[in-house]
């Protein structure tokens, strides 16, 4: 939604949601977006469509004496600003049921969309038993008739998100409040050819998925070919990614029971063709998808080269994870620990290597608002365990102090709190005791949208540059924005203008060019914020077809790099090899080893965007049959490379000079 600068920006909420005739609701307009810095004092009057008198303040009550449906209209008139007419004015219709026929059985469901980084996200489609609704421009949406029980599946979807689904109990009787987070897509890649046996490899968390020659499938199985895109997403293990970790993190295992999970790795995996189906991996055919691990130990247990990992992938029907099959622990370059877990898997979804965690207790926990008055949150606990992995933890409470289960008996919990008033706060605890997160209004509130030269909005990825007025500094904090805009809100107090910058991802253009958008804006500590986008060619797309040679060369002992009378080499045969990528450069800064290769096998290797004179380098190791360990390296300027290029790499013992 894009709104208009000075003017209020009315919204509202009933509760309950079903609304019965003769009996009190309350009507909250608390979420409307206005600023009294900017409008003055602000006056909130309502019409509830039913000839009574008009209502005013910004929370007010009502009883309908009749069923029916009643169009109410809120208007939000500022003090400032009077002559323009400047007003907030919005209608929802209400369906107000009978007394005699409800008895207290309907059920109301209210849930705020929001991003792992936290922006509030507009026109998220929720779903449940057959009923949907989207959510508002402050990611509210509301359901007056869910089904009620336990075990009740909720899927929200937006596009440019991973699509998050969970399990919750839904009661009777009252308005069932629910926060769901989803996960940015970390990577939208254009490939070229769909039918190549190819490795594409994230710009993030080492993370690659490996394809053979004409893999993927359309719905009608139908062999994909041409350009196709692809959706990455390695949820990082040691970031608030796991707070949209999906189910938050329940599943099933083997046995059928029901289990809490501890993740080594995550990585959602979507292709579309150009009509954008969905494409699947074709009967019989199998990739490898392998994450870099950030610590070499979960939960206290060790993790090393060829330690098991069972797999898991996500059902979206049960909103659940089930187990299916097992993972490895490989060793890798790019990892801060030399070690990724990997895979092969015989279709695409999103899936996990996780171990069950079961040393579990529970902490009392509630949260207050600036008044210091309980209220229901939504909370997200980042446990720092012993070992220093990660387990994340994510529920609602009520406006009540509750009991958290399914906590670790030992760690240092770092809680996130939210209200759907939109307070924010956070606090620190050990897994014991009773904690109390605080939280405040939002100090930054900003409607965030990118649009490009032609005013099309578009989806971008936003930094903004905040200047914190007690000393600390500038904080820059990243964020996607989907096109129809998003608001961004902090706990971080300023004065200063932030400066925010913007970019889109990289499609195709003319050719093989790729192009992306830039632009800059800033803005106060509120308010909306407009990023003009302007077009900048990037680089060529280019893949390379990568090999090693059967053979290697083996020089005598102590034979170095350009001496002179060089020996004649013996010839080994290769027994396997590993081929490194990197690319350095302006706009550049990506490695990635392949998984070990047999002897005249190849990979197709996507690059990522490079600018002109980038310097792309090729590295190889690897082992004989005499079991000497050997390598080769070389060096190209981009421009110089060619489009699905063959490299051949032959490896040999010599060291440098």
């Amino acid at each position: 939604m894009l709104l208009a600068a000075c003017v209020p920006w009315a919204e509202f909420t009933v509760e309950p949601m079903s609304v019965v005739a003769g009996k009190v609701a309350t009507f909250d307009a608390s979420n409307s977006a206005v600023s009294e810095k900017e409008h003055g004092k602000v006056t909130y009057t309502w019409n509830f469509g039913d000839g009574t008198a008009a209502g005013d303040g910004k929370i007010v009550k009502h009883t309908f004496v009749s069923k029916g449906k009643y169009n109410v209209t809120l208007t939000i008139t500022p003090e400032k600003n009077k002559s323009k007419a400047k007003k907030g004015v919005v209608t929802k219709t209400i369906t107000v049921a009978d007394a005699t026929t409800t008895s207290g059985a309907s059920a109301g469901l209210k849930v705020q969309a929001q991003g792992s980084d936290g922006v509030l996200i507009a026109n998220a489609k929720v779903d449940i038993g057959g009923l949907s609704a989207k959510s508002d421009a402050k990611g509210i949406a509301l359901i007056s008739n869910a089904p009620v029980g336990n075990n009740q599946v909720v899927t929200i979807t937006k596009a440019g998100y991973v699509s998050q689904t969970v399990q919750v109990a839904i009661a009777q009787g009252k308005t069932n409040q629910l926060q769901i987070t989803l996960l940015p897509v970390k990577e939208k890649r254009a490939i070229a050819r769909a039918e190549a046996a190819q490795v594409i490899a994230s710009k993030t968390l080492g993370a690659s998925v490996t394809l053979p020659a004409n893999a993927l499938v359309k719905p009608n199985n139908q062999v994909a070919t041409s350009a196709i895109s692809a959706n990455l997403s390695p949820f990082d293990i040691k970031s608030l990614d796991m707070s949209a970790m999906l189910g938050k993190g329940r599943g099933r295992d083997a046995t059928g029971k029901l289990v809490n999970l501890i993740s080594a790795g995550v990585f959602s995996i979507d292709f579309y063709d150009a009509q954008n189906a969905h494409l699947q991996l074709a009967a019989g055919k199998t990739a490898d998808i392998q994450v870099d691990l950030p610590y070499a130990s979960i939960n206290g247990k060790a993790l090393s080269v060829g330690t098991i990992v069972p797999l898991w992938h996500f059902d979206t029907a049960q909103g659940l994870w089930i187990a299916e099959g097992s993972g490895t622990v490989v060793a890798s370059q790019s990892s801060n620990v030399g070690l990724a877990v990997k895979a092969t898997v015989s279709h695409f979804s999103t899936w996990s290597w996780n171990f069950v965690i079961d040393n579990l207790g529970s902490v009392t926990v509630s949260c207050v608002d600036n008044t210091q008055q309980l209220t229901a949150c939504d909370l997200s606990a980042v446990v720092v365990l012993p070992d220093n992995s990660y387990y994340y933890r994510n529920t609602q409470i009520g406006a009540e102090v509750t009991t958290v289960v399914d906590m670790p008996t030992d760690g240092n919990v770092t809680w996130l709190g939210i209200s759907s008033q939109g307070q924010l706060g956070s606090v620190q605890s050990t897994t014991t005791g009773n904690v109390v997160v605080a939280l405040t209004p939002a100090l930054t509130d900003n409607f965030v949208q990118c649009k490009l030269a032609d005013l099309s909005p578009t989806d971008c990825n936003v930094v903004a540059n905040i200047t914190l007025n007690d000393g600390g500094g500038t904080i820059a904090l990243p964020f996607y924005v989907p096109g129809d805009g998003a608001w961004v809100r902090t706990a971080l107090y300023t004065t200063a203008s932030i400066n925010w910058s913007a970019s889109t991802g990289f499609s195709f253009g003319v050719g093989d060019q790729l192009i992306r958008y830039e632009g800059v804006a800033t803005s106060s500590a509120t308010g909306n914020v407009d990023l003009s986008l302007s077009n900048q060619i990037i680089t060529n797309d280019k893949s390379l077809v990568l090999s090693c040679d059967s053979n290697a060369d083996i020089y005598p002992t102590g034979t170095s790099v350009g001496q002179a009378n060089m020996p004649t080499p013996t010839q080994e045969a290769i027994v396997n090899c590993n081929i490194g990528v990197s690319v350095i450069g302006t706009n550049s800064n990506f490695s990635y080893t392949s998984p070990s290769m047999l002897a005249g096998e190849s990979i197709n290797l996507l690059l990522p965007p490079m600018a002109f004179m980038d310097t792309v380098y090729l590295g190889a190791t690897g082992t004989t049959a005499q079991s000497n360990y050997i390598n080769v390296y070389t060096s190209s300027p981009a421009n110089t490379l060619t489009n699905f290029q063959s490299i051949m790499l032959r490896l040999n013992n010599l060291t440098s000079t």
